[in-house]
């Protein structure tokens, strides 16, 4: 009698929140709030938010208050 294997694949669907901005050149840029190492004021209504390397930011055109609220409310 031959014997059956049967293979499975199990995957996960990894729920990603997106949180939009427009960047300081007037470009959307989403961003992952889970990425996010911190916020910086850069006075001017101007924020950057980084993602933990010295490359990895992005400059928005919103006061730093309302960066660090819209992402605060997107991770929890």
């Amino acid at each position: 009698m031959a014997e059956r294997k049967t293979h499975a694949r199990v995957t996960e669907e990894a729920e990603m929140k997106l949180v939009r901005f427009e960047d300081i050149n007037g470009r959307e840029t989403f961003v992952n709030p889970d990425r996010v190492n911190h916020v910086s004021d850069y006075g001017s209504g101007t924020t950057e938010i980084n993602f933990g390397d010295k490359q990895a930011s992005v400059f928005v055109a919103v006061e730093v208050s309302a960066v660090a609220s819209t992402l605060l409310k997107a991770g929890s």
